[in-house]
């Protein structure tokens, strides 16, 4: 019936929270309990809305269950969203440049600093470049 050797008598073969019957409608192994590999039970990841069949969801480099619990990298973030808090810049990114991919405003972002110092020093030398010419244009005036 479903192509595997499954369990007649127990409606869930690999107890991960989803019948035989469920795993055949999303796909996932009824004789593997993590499908993906990714340390997530399949049911897990229906719950939660993770997919159970690729390790990382939101494909930003940082696997589901990474995502989902406080791992090596010391963050929870949302494994559905490459940017957990909306500041333009993805989760891997941010962890890898020091800054909380869990707060829009974390000061130690290093791209949007680097953005302001662009910018400041843009603004700056547009300045010195207009003080000089009206310093140029007040001695020619004299």
């Amino acid at each position: 019936f479903d192509g595997y050797q499954t369990d007649p008598l127990d409606s869930g073969s690999d107890d991960d929270d989803l019948t035989d019957l469920e795993e055949i409608a999303y796909m996932t192994n009824p004789l593997d309990d993590d499908t993906d590999n990714d340390n997530l039970a399949d049911g897990v990841e229906i719950t939660i809305g993770t997919d159970p069949l690729v390790a990382d969801t939101d494909a930003d480099g940082i696997d589901d269950f990474e995502e989902t619990i406080v791992g090596s990298d010391g963050y929870i973030t949302d494994p559905t969203k490459t940017d957990s808090d909306s500041d333009g810049i993805a989760d891997a990114e941010e962890i890898a440049n020091g800054s909380d991919p869990t707060d829009p405003y974390d000061p130690s972002n290093s791209y949007v600093n680097g953005l302001i110092f662009g910018l400041a020093i843009g603004i700056g030398g547009i300045f010195v470049t207009l003080l000089a010419g009206a310093l140029v244009i007040r001695k020619t005036v004299k």
